[in-house]
């Protein structure tokens, strides 16, 4: 990975998500995420694993976020799109 990236991905990514990222060993992958942080400049970056803690984490932090409602049907949701958002357009959506 550039050096320049080093830093910026240590200040994005908690402990436990830069150990995650760096885990996977692949320069240019981390290349690549960096330079689109850089451009984005989220407060964060998490770094999901198909571990159970993870996808908790996302449901709930999309809940606490409003992005999604509670349904009265245990362990599902709601979320409403607006009628332009391409969050599920595979073709036209290249991060989210």
């Amino acid at each position: 990975m550039e050096e320049k990236y080093v830093e910026l991905l240590k200040t994005k990514c908690d402990e436990e998500n830069y150990k995650k990222l760096m885990e996977l060993n692949n320069p240019e992958l981390h290349n690549f995420i960096a330079k689109y942080v850089e451009l984005c400049n989220p407060l964060s970056v998490f770094v999901r694993t198909d571990s159970l803690k993870d996808t908790r984490y996302i449901r709930d932090k999309a809940k606490e976020l409003g992005e999604e409602t509670q349904l009265l049907i245990d362990g599902h949701t709601v979320h409403f799109d607006g009628y332009f958002d391409q969050a599920r357009d595979k073709e036209n959506t290249k991060f989210l």
